[in-house]
């Protein structure tokens, strides 16, 4: 790619990382739920992927297992994950979603989605659109890279 589209590339990000963080904290003032940011964020890894051992959470949340051990004792401690030494290897610990932690991502999914509804609520269907596939875009690229980094020898 040539050197002139790196600028627009690097300015275009920082906009996105601006508004991503606004969003976030607009989202968190608006939902209501016991948990912090990093604990929401493993009880969504967990709930997509019904269960998750601590190395492969940590390396989702970018952060150390020792990082990640006060989160996930927060989310037991509130009913919401449960945490099961692996059958086959009993060095590693599985994190599992309880229906309480099923329960509160899709409560506060849907008070997500009905706030999201209400702040877009000026935006036309063509728009919508191409936001969703500007997303949807971005997250597969985001994705491809991140696991070609994460795992260069697939």
């Amino acid at each position: 790619m040539k050197d002139s589209y790196w600028g627009k590339i690097i300015e275009e990000w920082s906009l996105f990382m601006m508004n991503q963080r606004n969003l976030m904290k607009f989202i968190d003032h608006h939902i209501h739920h016991e948990l912090n940011t990093s604990q929401s964020h493993a009880l969504w890894l967990i709930y997509m992927r019904a269960e998750l051992n601590m190395t492969e959470l940590a390396g989702h949340m970018q952060m150390s297992k020792q990082q990640l051990t006060p989160i996930v004792n927060k989310l037991i401690e509130l009913g919401y994950a449960t945490r099961e030494y692996n059958a086959a290897d009993r060095r590693v610990i599985n994190i599992r979603i309880t229906p309480a932690g099923t329960d509160l991502v899709k409560e506060c999914d849907a008070e997500i989605a009905t706030l999201l509804k209400h702040i877009m609520s000026d935006v036309d269907e063509q728009e919508l659109l191409a936001f969703q596939q500007s997303l949807h875009s971005m997250n597969h690229t985001i994705d491809r890279i991140m696991a070609s980094k994460l795992n260069p020898n697939p």
